[in-house]
């Protein structure tokens, strides 16, 4: 059973459902909403095609609570992961693309309204509150230093950096990316590598891959993060051990841009934030990386629309590389890896030249949310397993063969497996025997390198792509495995066929009955306008679990996890944003200091308003809510001694709220306020906090606060830094460097504005 909350901005109708891969038709809806005589609607639908949705014989969605305020709709309902409905979706260990949409009344007119596609993994087995954060702890960064970032497509820059020096042995508990602002889409993935003590370092930045092969020297992978990752927290029992002989004292910092726009200028500083402390873990973890050895053996035909990869590893010489006994690897967690052209990822796992199971997979992976992901329980690895990656690619929109390469248009195919205890195995991947795929497709080769060239001369179509997925699959593997000190060993396998998962156990729910949609008539729904603004969203994402499992229980079958999903979309009538919320910390001690001022002239934020045309919506006390049309918020009016006529006092200030007007950055907000001899709100105390909270609570406000990444704090426009004592700013997206008041809270913001931010204005009584 799974739990879903959505919280929508809007007094309208609301959706949520869960598409088959991110396109509207055959995906699986919830409709519902509150009518203005406080009754409500809700009820399972599906869309057939681009301009109908149609209700759900079978009503698999328990609504649990529907309930609208002048702001918000907040409904709240349960399903099954795997019910006994074709017009459902199921609800897999995959990443799933859900939708939601809405909108401003309740006539229900779903291909009208505002909608957005986000991808999520809905199974997350390790709920965050269950982990206990350590008395003590500290925080190191490995990153780049003012990186100027070349004016090329693909650029994979390494330098080699120490890691804390300490006395006695720590433990690294968790990870977290830190991208400079505004580089976040430059990043594709950034991967910090052990390095053996022995090795010798070359300084300075370069390319990984270039003409200097010692910055490629490292390939124990220690943490990775990769586009639409975040931080990641390991099991209370294991962490990476630092402080003893034995632990690396230097890594290799891996950091891929992808520059597809050829921008000029670029300077970065992103890197990874290690968490580490003395309170000690059973275990210490390590990270094995399976999968395709990349290059220059991969390949994969233009024009398929599911061509399959494989990469086998081939434990056999572990104990020998090892150099002691490898005891069972305890598997918690994995990342998976491809390019543009990745469809899916499995990883299987042999023993004795049988299949015990999966040991993860993702049938429905997105290039775009590459995420450490856990487990639901642990799993054995033993030395002298197979581990066999598949990647499933889609080519049909590409003209030419697709190799194995760093470039984000080439492609990879590789499972990162975090587990423990540690051994001094760092990777074990795989590739066919090219020469023998060559012959299959009627080309001749000497060697390797000869049997990819061949591929050039390959016409592709139906047949050869078959044929050479054949091939492959028939084909010698060869395993290469490698130790934290570069030493290197080749091994050879085959590859066994695939046993597919069955099913899991549906359940039938079919007796409940949809709270009907007045309005709509019959259960067939069509709108001949298909065009809808995508929108963002923040989607926040706990799960629980029974505090024992059942071995080899699935999810969501009888015994099955419990997962709590809220989907919170914060809007105005014409757009969405994600919000931050605040919260409370530590008050961080003295350092240089740089107004916000100084930080937006650094940045050179542009001034250029976000045009929105809210629309004012009144409801009637029978029958559906009528649009007013167009029309302009009107801002708060009312005198008060010593403040101008629209503008509010409180204590020695006066403030003017900017409700409803033109959307403006924050550069733009601050000439605004100027104009009217006036400033951006500072707040010096809590009782200013709470008058803005009570006055701004259906409104963001910008905030006179910009977050400087020199001394990474807050700092005020008058050259003060916040005082923490009186609220904090979390910045959990690193783009984020301007700050709102409202809806009861503080929360970072995006500098740009957008239409969900207005502006304030603060000034003296006079």
């Amino acid at each position: 059973m799974i739990i879903f909350e959505v919280q929508v901005r809007t007094t309208g109708w609301v959706a949520f459902g869960i598409t088959p891969h991110g396109q509207l038709p055959g995906s699986d809806l919830v409709i519902g909403g509150v009518f203005p005589n406080g009754s409500i609607y809700f009820s399972d639908w599906h869309v057939v095609d681009e301009r109908t949705i149609k209700e759900d014989e079978s009503q698999d969605y328990q609504l649990l609570s529907l309930t609208e305020d002048e702001t918000f709709t907040t409904m709240r309902f349960k399903r099954y992961c795997f019910t006994c409905d074709p017009n459902d979706r199921d609800i897999t260990r995959d990443t799933e693309r859900l939708v939601s949409a809405f909108g401003t009344d309740d006539t229900v007119e779903f291909f009208k309204g505002q909608r957005s596609i986000k991808s999520l993994f809905l199974m997350r087995f390790m709920n965050p509150e269950n982990l206990h954060e350590p008395q003590i702890f500290y925080t190191y960064d490995l990153k780049l230093t003012d990186f100027h970032v070349p004016v090329e497509e693909t650029t994979y820059a390494c330098t080699f950096l120490p890691l804390p020096m300490v006395k006695k042995k720590h433990h690294i508990y968790k990870f977290a990316p830190v991208i400079t602002p505004h580089n976040v889409t430059l990043i594709h993935h950034i991967l910090v590598y052990a390095c053996g003590n022995a090795s010798v370092l070359p300084s300075g930045v370069s390319d990984c891959y270039g003409a200097d092969p010692d910055f490629a020297l490292c390939s124990q992978v220690l943490v990775g993060w990769a586009v639409g990752g975040g931080d990641y927290t390991f099991p209370d029992d294991t962490g990476i051990s630092i402080g003893t002989p034995l632990d690396p004292q230097y890594i290799r910092l891996e950091i891929h841009y992808s520059n597809f726009d050829l921008l000029t200028g670029l300077i970065d500083s992103s890197g990874i934030r290690l968490f580490f402390t003395p309170n000690l873990r059973k275990y210490d973890m390590g990270v094995l990386q399976t999968g395709v050895f990349t290059f220059p053996v991969h390949f994969i035909p233009p024009g398929s629309p599911a061509y399959h990869s494989y990469g086998l590893c081939n434990s056999s010489q572990f104990e020998e590389m090892n150099g002691t006994p490898v005891p069972d690897m305890h598997v918690f967690g994995y990342l998976l890896h491809t390019h543009l052209t990745g469809r899916g990822v499995r990883v299987v796992q042999y023993r004795n030249g049988k299949q015990l199971g999966f040991i993860c997979a993702d049938n429905k992976y997105d290039f775009n949310l590459q995420e450490t992901r856990d487990l639901k329980e642990i799993l054995i690895v033993k030395a002298g397993d197979e581990i066999l990656v598949e990647c499933t690619f889609e080519t049909l929109d590409r003209t030419g063969i697709t190799f194995g390469g760093p470039s984000t248009l080439n492609e990879m195919c590789l499972a990162f497996l975090f587990y423990y205890p540690r051994s001094n195995i760092s990777s074990c991947m795989g590739y066919p025997d090219i020469q023998y795929i060559a012959q299959a497709l009627g080309q001749q080769a000497s060697d390797a390198m000869e049997g990819m060239m061949a591929m050039n001369f390959v016409e592709w179509d139906n047949e050869t792509i078959k044929n050479s997925e054949k091939a492959a699959k028939e084909a010698d593997q060869i395993v290469i495995i490698k130790t934290i000190d570069e030493v290197q060993k080749n091994e050879t396998g085959i590859i066994r066929e695939i046993i597919a998962q069955g099913p899991d156990p549906c359940r039938d729910i079919s007796g409940h009955h949809p709270v009907p949609v007045a309005g709509l008539g019959s259960r067939l729904v069509k709108d001949n306008d298909t065009q809808a603004g995508l929108m963002s969203q923040e989607v926040n994402i706990t799960t629980k679990e029974p505090s024992q499992p059942k071995p080899g229980g699935r999810c969501c079958s009888k015994v099955c996890a419990l997962a709590l999903v809220v989907v919170t979309v914060f809007l105005l009538a014409t757009g969405v944003t994600l919000i931050v919320v605040f919260s409370q910390a530590q008050k961080s001690s003295g350092q240089q200091t740089h107004s916000a001022a100084t930080i937006a002239r650094e940045r050179g934020l542009p001034s250029t308003p976000v045009p929105s045309e809210p629309r004012s919506i009144s409801k009637t006390s029978k029958g559906l809510p009528t649009s007013q049309g167009p029309s302009k918020l009107q801002t708060v009016s009312k005198t008060s001694k010593g403040c101008p006529s629209g503008w509010r006092e409180n204590g020695t200030s006066c403030y003017f709220f900017s409700e409803g007007k033109d959307k403006k950055s924050w550069n733009a907000s601050m000439e605004e306020c100027k104009k009217n001899g006036s400033k951006l709100v500072i707040i010096n105390s809590k009782d200013e906090l709470d008058f803005l909270n009570r006055t701004s609570r259906n409104y963001y406000y910008f905030l006179g606060l910009m977050y400087s990444n020199t001394t990474r704090k807050w700092n005020w426009i008058d050259d003060t830094e916040l005082d923490t004592d009186i609220f904090n700013v979390k910045r959990d997206f690193f783009d984020y460097c301007c700050a709102v008041v409202g809806h009861n809270h503080v929360a970072s913001a995006d500098c740009n504005g957008s239409s969900t931010t207005d502006y304030m204005c603060e000034k003296a009584v006079e």
